[in-house]
């Protein structure tokens, strides 16, 4: 039987509160207690002094077994994305993703991601857009419509006009990591993702799939918080949009507001929804 390899990566500084959490999630994944699928899952510090490392290093010591093993980097760097191009650059698995401290994965996460890139030609794949509070209730979900390779390559999915792509419910081929400027990444504060989502975009459509893949925790003092310094920094690195982008958002903007069954029916290319009689998620078209 064919086995996805994962490399989930986790950047973090001062995380205490949060890092547990996040981490568990990642490891109680239903996919991993069954030996469906094997984890890589590297967690890059910042050289925290506040207890995080012990969290992480008990977690960890219980953690490795056959299909999971675990590794935890701590030395001074220079923000978030410095430490998560640390990470890719350590990974080795065929599919990559990751979490901020904080945020979760979904249990089902591994084993629907897998399932869809063994039966297809996918290499970049997101799924439902989840919030949750602080007490890790989740307080929104919603289905995005579609994401435009165009559009993504201008940063119109991140200036107001059309809704984000969410990191935390998105997974790729280890492939696009060649596609990605690590030295770019690195100098990024705000808007690594962003720089991520460019790069892909050249080589790759954006798949959805109606399904709970990850969500973003919404807690105080995250880097999210700040629009201004993240839509000044991505504007940096997205292509000037022209007029036919900013046509082509407008319509878009349009169709995304459509009620929840339109956005599906609308949505023959890149949407991956159920079969309930095949039991199997079924690709577009």
């Amino acid at each position: 039987m064919e086995i996805n390899h994962f490399s989930i990566i986790t950047p973090c500084y001062k995380s205490r509160e949060l890092i547990e959490t996040t981490i568990e999630s990642v490891l109680s994944s239903k996919a991993l207690s069954d030996g469906s699928v094997a984890l890589q899952y590297i967690v890059c510090d910042g050289g925290s002094t506040d207890g995080t490392l012990d969290i992480i290093e008990k977690i960890f010591t219980s953690a490795d077994r056959d299909n999971i093993t675990t590794e935890l980097i701590s030395e001074k760097d220079s923000g978030m994305y410095d430490a998560l191009a640390k990470g890719f650059r350590r990974a080795t698995g065929n599919i990559i993703s990751y979490i901020n401290a904080g945020d979760l994965l979904s249990p089902h996460a591994f084993e629907i991601v897998s399932e869809i890139f063994i039966n297809s030609e996918i290499k970049w794949l997101t799924g439902l857009d989840v919030v949750y509070n602080e007490k890790g209730h989740i307080i929104r979900a919603s289905l995005p419509f579609r994401y435009r390779r165009k559009l993504i390559q201008c940063g119109l999915y991140n200036l107001g006009m059309l809704p984000h792509i969410q990191q935390e419910s998105t997974f790729w081929d280890a492939e696009l990591l060649k596609g990605v400027d690590y030295d770019c990444l690195s100098r990024c504060r705000y808007a690594g993702d962003y720089h991520l989502w460019k790069c892909f975009s050249e080589k790759e459509q954006l798949y959805i799939v109606e399904a709970w893949l990850g969500g973003f925790k919404v807690h105080r003092g995250q880097l999210s918080g700040d629009s201004e310094r993240y839509n000044s920094e991505m504007s940096s690195l997205a292509r000037r949009p022209g007029i036919r982008d900013y046509l082509g958002a407008l319509l878009e903007k349009i169709l995304w507001n459509l009620p929840y069954p339109a956005r599906k029916v609308l949505n023959r290319s890149t949407l991956l929804r159920f079969d309930h009689l095949l039991q199997k998620y079924t690709l577009p078209g």
